[in-house]
């Protein structure tokens, strides 16, 4: 017998059997309870498996019942896999009062523990085998007996020496008669039962049922509405009833038909006005109160109808408010709403977030809904994480002050900063870019954008503010003067001043004194790591590009633009927040990455881990906001594929497939934006992927058939736009072969145009170099023209952030760091705080040479 290797689960299950009849397998003594003990290679093995094989499976199994004096005797066998070596530990009869005779693994005696629970066996699996098991069980089928024999998916039941009445049940499941005394199921409880005659009239009625349950969520409430509906096979009905649960106290239902209905608990009785042959449809309403805070869960409310056959269930879900419902469900299958049958459609409010399906009904008190609500803390529109701030001033009392806000803005329009006495303005920028702030007296008000929600919290908004002051008192000898410094209407977390002494002069404040530090806490984190204020500004500007282009749900333009900020060196929360929500709503496959964790050459750029699942509230929040911002995608993927059909049914074979690939590819971005219960754009490229490998397939044939045919003359080609009966608010361009003197076709114009300059391309070369003649040109050359404008427009953008390392613009100067840096660091400051920092400094006596 094989040393006791075991699993826990193993472990666990033999605890739980009483010594008895059998062979018994015996427990290695010493290990505690919980306990088991394991080969080291083995324990390796599993923690170097991240996707370990599925263990044995159960294939099919064949019973053989016979009747025999006291009993019956059953031979049962099953075919088992298994990828790998595992341990099998399984019941295989749960009768206690079964005598076993022998099980057996492919021929050979295998190891049982009969007690209590019934018989188990315990087997190290490899590959393919058979398991066989001989055993008497005592017991008069006439009165009825029930076996429990371990299931499998499929099987066959055979049962010897019985009358002909014998019925064999399998609960719910289905037994179908196959040949002679042999029927077909697999099902794990059996029961034996002798049939009685019964009249026709007398027998039960045979009904099917289905249920379909919509539910709409509010902001307050949950409105629910199902439908149910039996249909009758034979006899007929009076009344029927079914269970609910999680229905509200407004329960109302209704339907033809209908006597009256009462609710007993749980159980719901429907009486008929009169017996009925035909179908019965009801139709239920209910409300449900939405229960506080940022997180609940509800049960889902489910239906099962009672004393039928069987049952089918459908559900649908949806949203009218803030609250985003998040559905955890064990047994149901996420489907396609068109999927649904027309009997489980229209029971939600608006448009269905999910939909699911099931083969049966039944109660699952797991299954719930979890309602998540953003509710905001409070607290001020805007805060403030780091103030940076650099001054330089000169022994004749001029002073240049360099003002940089990382602000993390909520709700707020606008940033009010009050200048420091006797400073004017230069400039502001705000995200890199120079913004003109309104005067309101001495006051500044700085127009702001929101900080954009990320996975991993909002991401700041900078802004930079430049002063100037000429200076009314030159430094003396000793100097001790207050240097004022802006006044803004948020708190600040953290404010860092760095003030550079004029040259020859020398700082007098100990560290410790007045503020003064050495260095700053959090020094390394601000200005993406920059101390150049040239790369500041140029990372500004390139994160601020990438922002609006993730607005826009251009997410490869803003992953372009991300690389580029990473190539400058810029680094922090920022990047990590956008590269996190990029790797929600746009996932990297087949990436590869270097020694150093960087992307390596040709392969995807890696995005940094989410701090949270991707089906946090924090995630599903981000790829809402993404899905209601993908309205333009969402009506050209609509115009792709009624394009891609008028083209198949025109016989224009190359081109709708064409024009299938890219309604697969858009309905592929299309889905990532969708939340992990939705499989809408997944049904639908499934159904682009086969109507476009039937294309492929035409294609292929028409490619042979011209390969055949005589070659047309080049002048026969001209170049044509598409027909009227596609929308004309497409702009296609008739792909020929033809091209003009020059060797350009219009076509490939438009193909090249993004890797040419753009002050090559212009819209009177496009057409003269083309030199083709076209027919309705005159009426399609605005659009077509406005169409280059936008394409070109579209690649300037794509390169905002080529700048050089020199490039300064705005309100961006160059503080000069001359003369010995004293910092200062100054916390949680009030909105509208005055602050100063003291400075105390002695001019040192310039060095004279002996010789003077």
């Amino acid at each position: 017998m094989p040393a006791p290797l075991t699993s826990l689960a193993l472990s666990s299950a033999l605890a739980s059997f009483a010594p008895g009849e059998g062979d018994l397998v015996t427990v290695e003594p010493g290990l505690a309870p919980g306990e088991v003990e394991i080969e080291g290679t083995r324990w390796q093995q599993l923690q170097r498996e991240d996707d370990p094989v599925p263990g044995p499976m159960i294939v099919s199994r064949e019973v053989r019942i016979e009747r025999v004096p006291g009993g019956v005797q059953v031979e049962a066998r099953w075919s088992i896999r298994s990828e790998q070596s595992a341990w099998l530990a399984q019941r295989l009869l749960a009768t206690t009062s079964a005598r076993v005779e022998h099980v057996r693994w492919n021929g050979r005696k295998a190891p049982v523990l009969a007690g209590d629970a019934g018989v188990l066996v315990v087997e190290r699996i490899t590959g393919d085998g058979v398991l066989e098991l001989q055993a008497f069980v005592p017991g008069n089928p006439d009165r009825g007996m029930d076996l429990e024999l371990l299931a499998a998916p499929t099987g066959t039941v055979t049962t010897v020496g019985f009358d002909a009445e014998l019925t064999v049940e399998a609960g719910e499941l289905p037994v179908l008669p196959r040949k002679g005394t042999t029927r077909s199921t697999g099902a794990g409880a059996l029961r034996l039962a002798k049939a009685t005659e019964q009249p026709v009239s007398q027998r039960g009625p045979i009904v099917v049922a289905k249920v379909a349950v919509g539910v709409t969520v509010g902001d307050a409430e949950l409105r629910g509405r199902g439908h149910l509906r039996w249909e009758i096979r034979h006899g007929s009905l009076e009344r029927v009833s079914f269970v609910a649960y999680g229905l509200g106290e407004d329960l109302t239902i209704e339907g033809a038909g209908i006597g009256q209905w009462k609710r007993e608990g749980d159980r719901i009785v429907v009486t008929l006005a009169e017996a009925t042959e035909r179908s019965v449809d009801l139709d239920l309403r209910w409300t449900t109160a939405a229960p506080g805070g940022a997180e609940a869960s509800l049960p889902l409310p489910t239906i099962v109808p009672q004393d039928v056959f069987r049952s089918a269930s459908a559900m649908q879900l949806a949203r009218d408010g803030e609250v985003d419902v998040r559905p955890r469900l064990d047994s149901w299958t996420p489907v396609a709403s068109v999927q649904l049958p027309e009997w489980a459609k229209g029971l939600v409010e608006g448009t269905p977030t999910a939909a699911f399906s099931r083969p049966r009904a039944a109660v699952d008190r797991g299954d719930t809904l979890q309602l998540l609500r953003l509710e905001p803390v409070p607290g001020p529109p805007m805060v403030v994480d780091v103030a940076d701030l650099r001054v330089a001033t000169t022994a004749d009392g001029g002073t240049l002050m360099r003002a940089r806000y990382e602000i993390r803005n909520e709700r707020a329009s606008h940033l009010a900063v009050t200048p420091p006495p006797g400073m004017r303005l230069v400039g502001v920028t705000v995200g890199g870019r120079e913004v003109w702030p309104a005067r309101d007296g001495d006051q500044l008000r700085i127009p702001l954008k929101r900080s954009l929600e990320t996975v991993q919290g909002s991401v700041t908004v900078p802004v930079t503010v430049a002063f100037v002051a000429e200076g009314d008192a030159a430094w003396v000898r000793r100097e001790r003067r207050e240097v004022p410094l802006p006044v803004i209407d948020a708190p600040v977390t953290v404010q860092r001043v760095t003030v550079h002494l004029p040259p020859r002069y020398r700082s007098k404040l100990a560290v410790g004194k007045s503020g003064v530090v050495d260095e700053f806490d959090r020094g390394n984190d601000v200005g993406y790591g920059f101390i150049d204020d040239g790369r500041v500004a140029q990372a500004d500007r390139v994160l601020s590009s990438a922002i609006d282009a993730w607005n826009d749900n251009e997410f490869d333009d803003a992953l372009h633009l991300l690389d580029q900020f990473r190539n400058i060196g810029g680094y922090g929360s920022n990047l990590e927040g956008l590269e996190a929500n990029i790797n929600l709503v746009r996932p990297m496959l087949g990436a590869t990455v270097d020694a150093d964790g960087d992307c390596a050459p040709g392969g995807a750029p890696i995005l940094a881990s989410l701090v949270e699942g991707p089906d946090s509230a924090a995630a599903r929040r981000v790829r809402a906001q993404a899905r209601a911002r993908s309205g333009k995608k969402q009506a050209a993927y609509a115009k792709t594929k009624k394009r891609a059909k008028a083209y198949k049914n025109a016989g224009d074979y190359e081109k709708a497939a064409e024009a299938y690939r890219e309604a697969l590819d858009t309905s592929r971005e299309l889905d990532a934006l969708q939340d992990e219960e939705s499989v809408e754009y997944a049904f639908e490229a499934e159904q682009l992927q086969d109507e476009l490998k039937q294309l492929e397939q035409q294609v292929d044939v028409d490619n042979d058939d011209v390969a055949d045919a005589p070659d047309e003359p080049a002048s026969a080609a001209v170049y044509d736009f598409e027909d009227d009966d596609i929308d004309e608010d497409e702009i296609m361009v008739e792909r020929v072969e033809a091209k003009d003197a020059a060797g350009i076709s219009l076509a490939g114009v438009q193909r090249q145009e993004m890797s040419l300059s753009a002050d090559v391309i212009s819209e009177r070369e496009v057409f003269v170099t083309a030199g083709a003649r076209m027919r309705r040109s005159f009426r399609w050359m605005p659009r077509l023209i406005r169409h280059i404008k936008e394409r070109r427009d579209e690649r300037r953008r794509g390169y905002v952030a080529d700048l050089p390392d020199t490039w300064w613009g705005g309100a961006i100067m160059r503080v000069p760091q001359i003369g010995e840096p004293v910092r200062y660091q100054q916390l949680l400051l009030e909105a509208g705080e005055a602050r100063s920092v003291p400075v105390d400094a002695r001019r040192t006596r310039p060095f004279r040479p002996w010789s003077e």
